[in-house]
């Protein structure tokens, strides 16, 4: 299960983050094309979370990201589909990722009042 090496690496940024300050919740985002499956994603989270944070963990919120493109000849932004990714508007297979294979820790929160 790679998602708990994903999820321990988030971790290990939280707490070194925090500086000793309880971490009171944690915000991901996940793209859809990331081969990362949330629901793992939170499973190893609920796994992991106290031996980094302590228990009870703080919540994990993840934000999903959609598989958006950028064609480079015409600026066009599109989404991705199965299909391939050719651009809608003019038909160019030049394009750019702009969403969709993240696997960011975006925020964490902290309680600044111990």
């Amino acid at each position: 299960m790679h998602e708990l090496g994903i999820v321990e690496s988030w971790l290990q940024t939280a707490r070194d983050a925090a500086a000793g300050r309880p971490v009171t919740a944690v915000r991901a985002r996940v793209g859809a094309l990331s081969g990362a499956d949330p629901d793992a994603l939170r499973f190893a989270y609920a796994a992991a979370a106290p031996a980094f944070l302590g228990a009870p963990p703080p919540p994990l919120d993840i934000e999903l990201s959609p598989p958006v493109l950028r064609c480079r000849q015409c600026t066009q932004t599109f989404r991705f589909d199965q299909d391939g990714a050719s651009c809608p508007q003019c038909a160019s297979p030049d394009a750019e990722w702009l969403s969709g294979l993240e696997l960011d820790l975006l925020s964490i929160k902290v309680n600044d009042h111990v």
